[in-house]
C-alpha cells in the first residue's frame, strides 16, 4: 500500500514512492493501492475527499 503525504513543501505536486521489496522482486508485483488525502484550502480545511486507487501492473 502506498500513502501519499502533504509534507511536499519544495514540489507540492510531485509525488514520489520508494519502496523496499524484501520478500519479491518488482517483476513479481502484481497490484498495488495508492491512498491520497483530500487537498486542503487555505484555513487548512479538507476541500474535496480522500482517493483509493488501485493500481494493477500488466506484463505482456
Amino acid at each position: 500500500m502506498l500513502k501519499c503525504t502533504r509534507s511536499q513543501e519544495r514540489a507540492p505536486f510531485l509525488r514520489q514512492f520508494p519502496f523496499i521489496l524484501e520478500e519479491s522482486t518488482a517483476q513479481e508485483v502484481e497490484q498495488s493501492t495508492l491512498l491520497i488525502d483530500a487537498p486542503l484550502d487555505n484555513e487548512g480545511n479538507a476541500a474535496g475527499e480522500d482517493l483509493e486507487i488501485e493500481i494493477y501492473f500488466l506484463k505482456d
